[in-house]
């Protein structure tokens, strides 16, 4: 699915996803995109960078593959802003090994996200999702330390060291939501007869929000919304009544 705020849903699909790995940290950003051109390259590029400085990171080199990051676009975006890049060698991605390991850890959990919300929520989740489930499965690996380090690998990557994740505020990939009507939410009369939550999916926090906001999808209409007054059934226990 491609996020969309309102509207009739499209029809355009994301088709792969650039994952950058930070290699001191083990951190890792996931940006979903439609083809494998160089301006999708860029607008990846460009989204880590966004994100790294909101979390006090400079980015001064990357290491890549050898293919679309080795393009003519891709190596003047880097030279114009005084980065530098190096490349492993074809058909030797053991050179890029930290970030090969953690495509696949990610992909891996991924999948079994997205397989155990399809079995237990599988009116309102399908295969569609995958690029939340991927980036839902970054930010797991974000909010926990790895085994032998006592900071997980967001607070180590930004500048506030002290700054921990909150763990409780992650939920279950795909799993019902139940979202308060928009009159309640704004203060205004509801009948006390009529429903006062909708029923939504978790596709993981909002990377533009507070923590506590949930990218909320309307199976109805397709069309991915931030939620704060919303109540995650973490175990999927309503589907089953339904």
């Amino acid at each position: 699915l491609v996020l969309q705020n309102s509207g009739k849903t499209l029809k355009r699909r994301h088709e792969v996803a650039t994952i950058f790995v930070d290699h001191a940290s083990r951190l890792c950003c996931v940006h979903a995109h439609e083809t494998t051109d160089a301006a999708d390259a860029l607008e990846a590029k460009k989204a880590f960078e966004a994100f790294a400085r909101r979390h006090g990171a400079t980015i001064k080199h990357y290491h890549a593959d050898n293919g679309i990051f080795n393009s003519t676009a891709f190596l003047t975006a880097v030279e114009s802003a005084r980065q530098t890049v190096s490349f492993c060698g074809v058909g030797a991605h053991h050179q890029s090994g930290i970030a090969e390991h953690r495509i696949r850890e990610l992909t891996e959990l991924a999948r079994t996200n997205l397989l155990h919300a399809m079995r237990h929520n599988s009116k309102m989740v399908n295969v569609h999702s995958w690029p939340y489930a991927l980036r839902h499965a970054a930010c797991v690996f974000n909010s926990f330390p790895r085994q032998g380090q006592k900071a997980a690998p967001i607070s180590i990557f930004g500048a506030a060291k002290d700054i921990q994740p909150n763990c409780e505020e992650i939920h279950p990939f795909g799993c019902p939501v139940y979202v308060l009507k928009a009159p309640l939410q704004d203060g205004k009369k509801h009948s006390k007869w009529a429903p006062r939550t909708r029923v939504g999916v978790y596709l993981g926090p909002s990377p533009h929000h507070a923590a506590s906001v949930g990218l909320i999808l309307n199976s109805r209409t397709g069309v991915v919304s931030p939620q704060f007054h919303c109540v995650c059934d973490d175990f999927f226990e309503t589907p089953k009544y339904h």
